[in-house]
């Protein structure tokens, strides 16, 4: 099960990275830059909420004797995890079907002009 879940995480990556490879413009490069600040941005505001929780939760087992504070902070933690992970999973769907879209948006040679104006090959060319 494991390696089927890898093996289309794997595929996922390497459609994306076609799709971006594909438009190979400045567009490109604005979106992945756009996910990737809007990841770091999440990953590090957690980083810091999920240790100043542990710290705080720390202080108070120690004050009341009982661990709930920790679980409660646990719990609180991995919820906080789990929708930055949804949220960042949606932009870079939405990111793969914008670049989905401009490679579509991307103009083609003129079928007019003979395969000797761009590459010398027909079969590019060919619809």
């Amino acid at each position: 099960m494991l390696d089927r879940l890898n093996q289309l995480w794997q595929l996922l990556l390497r459609d994306v990275r076609e799709a971006f490879l594909a438009m190979g413009d400045q567009r490109a490069v604005e979106i992945r830059e756009r996910v990737a600040r809007s990841s770091t941005w999440l990953c590090s505001r957690n980083d810091l909420i999920a240790n100043g929780s542990v710290v705080l939760a720390a202080v108070a087992v120690s004050l009341t004797g009982t661990l709930w504070p920790d679980v409660i902070v646990g719990l609180a933690i991995a919820a906080l995890f789990l929708h930055s992970a949804w949220r960042i999973g949606r932009e870079a769907i939405a990111a793969w079907h914008e670049a989905g879209a401009a490679r579509q948006e991307t103009p083609r040679p003129d079928s007019n002009v003979g395969a000797s104006a761009c590459c010398g090959s027909t079969s590019c060319c060919d619809d």
